[in-house]
């Protein structure tokens, strides 16, 4: 059990395809309400060496979120079913989660457990992972609240075919802030194999009262073979901490680090283009102009053109009719008049964006 910010860990886990092969004592567990026995011929059982149930369900107990089994109809056609839901034990802090060796070891102990409390067999060795969620927990430099407008902007960059679904807004001391950022592949409600991303402030879910907050970034994927797909294995006796740890990394280029660089190219040209018009509308007010128009366009979009005022300084030298003797003048103006009237340009977020891409994608020595 590990909190290392420098690795990605597993948090939940659903395995399917799992075998109940006996219970020592069906009567017993029916008796404290979770076991169903088969009254009706109709439906089929699910059979075992001990007996047949109709449906057995264990929940929240330790380690074992939800352990499901039993029999269901598609069709014509009956079905026995056993998943199993599991996720980091939560007596080691809220922070913690697991490597793959921690998850084969848990899975391990849930048998151990299951065999001794109720007298269940389960037999893992067809097992399969159906859903699995893969994070890493960084320490920002500030609190979470300062990254709002740089959460923005990643989720507006996300690619095709990842959309943003929402964020959950609290109101706080007059202000609003946003604590999580969520978005997914999937096209229906009713999709079954699909990604998502979450980006969310684990210091306000843990309720920490601390000066630099704690940031989750968490990758689902459901589905076997979606799991299959991007892991390479959907078997977790075949699972490593480098299979896991190279799905992130490239997922956090895919959707953070390639979009911002092309974004950043873009943003440049974008400037460039709004100091031009500027420039014809009025040669004395361009660059108040320019700021204006610039936060104005972040309103209408809801996401930033330009992260801080050195982004936007950094376009002056392009501006061929503006004379090189005269660039450092405009751009100190240009920021004499952010600070007074663009305030929300001069809180360093560009920095920010790279402090984020940077702890995200620096690498543990030990895989």
């Amino acid at each position: 059990m590990i909190v290392n910010q420098n690795t990605a860990l597993i948090d939940k886990m659903v395995l399917n395809n799992l075998l109940v092969t006996d219970i020592s004592d069906i009567d017993y567990l029916a008796k404290m309400g979770i076991l169903e026995v088969n009254p009706n011929p109709d439906v089929r059982s699910y059979y075992t060496d001990g007996g047949s149930f109709r449906q057995l369900k264990i929940k929240q107990d330790d380690k074992i979120d939800l352990l499901s089994a039993g029999t269901v109809k598609t069709g014509k056609i009956w079905h026995t079913y056993c998943n199993l839901h599991t996720s980091v034990h939560r007596l080691n802090g809220n922070l913690a989660c697991y490597t793959v060796q921690d998850y084969q070891q848990q899975v391990n102990d849930i048998q151990t457990a299951l065999r001794g409390k109720y007298g269940v067999v389960l037999d893992t060795m067809w097992a399969t992972i159906k859903q699995i969620e893969i994070n890493r927990t960084i320490r920002l430099n500030d609190d979470f609240k300062w990254y709002h407008r740089v959460l923005q902007l990643i989720m507006f960059n996300l690619p095709y075919p990842f959309a943003k679904q929402m964020d959950f807004k609290k109101k706080a001391a007059g202000e609003i802030q946003c604590d999580t950022y969520y978005a997914t592949t999937k096209k229906t409600a009713k999709s079954k194999k699909y990604q998502e991303l979450k980006i969310y402030n684990k210091s306000k879910q843990l309720q920490f009262i601390v000066s630099d907050g704690w940031m989750r970034v968490e990758l689902k994927i459901v589905g076997a073979s979606k799991v299959k797909k991007e892991l390479g294995t959907n078997d977790l006796s075949e699972l490593t901490d480098g299979q896991i740890n190279d799905y992130f990394d490239r997922m956090m280029q895919k959707l953070i680090v390639q979009p911002y660089r092309k974004w950043q190219e873009q943003q440049k040209k974008e400037i460039k283009k709004i100091m031009q018009e500027q420039r014809k509308i009025n040669l004395k007010r361009w660059q108040i102009g320019t700021l204006t128009r610039i936060l104005d366009e972040e309103i209408d979009r809801q996401c930033p053109v330009a992260l801080d005022i050195d982004q936007i300084l950094a376009v002056v030298p392009e501006l061929k009719d503006v004379q090189t003797k005269y660039v450092k003048t405009i751009q100190q103006n240009m920021d004499d008049q952010a600070g007074k009237c663009a305030a929300v340009l001069c809180n360093y977020d560009s920095e920010r964006m790279e402090e984020i891409i940077e702890k995200l994608t620096s690498k543990s020595d030990t895989l």
